[in-house]
């Protein structure tokens, strides 16, 4: 009854030590995988970005463009108010003032291979 079996107990020190090294290299690979894990997340969020930055840039001019031709300046009131609106092709002029606001800077990210 009080005898003690050194064997059986050498035997589950072993065991106890390997289960922790074990442990230790699984623990390992986790937090690689954790690591690896949040590596992508970060790319996808910074090639959203990227591609918002794109649109935006892209956007913006004509939306200027458009929010100052918004504006209904009267031209009986001043010759400086906008006097290309009396002109006959003024409204194509300002679509193809737009269309190159949109065109330049998605030329420019292409050829800075930002899209």
């Amino acid at each position: 009854k009080g005898s003690v079996d050194y064997g059986e107990l050498q035997y589950s020190r072993v065991e106890i030590t390997s289960m922790i090294e074990n442990i230790s290299v699984l623990r390992d690979l986790l937090i690689t995988v954790i690591d690896i894990d949040i590596a992508l997340a970060s790319y996808k969020i910074n090639d959203i970005m990227k591609k918002l930055t794109a649109i935006t840039l892209i956007l913006m001019p004509p939306t200027l463009i458009a929010s100052i031709y918004g504006m209904n300046f009267d031209t009986s009131v001043s010759p400086w108010n906008m006097p290309e609106l009396k002109l006959p092709f003024g409204y194509p002029m300002a679509l193809i003032m737009i269309f190159l606001a949109m065109w330049l800077p998605y030329i420019v990210l292409k050829k800075l291979r930002f899209i």
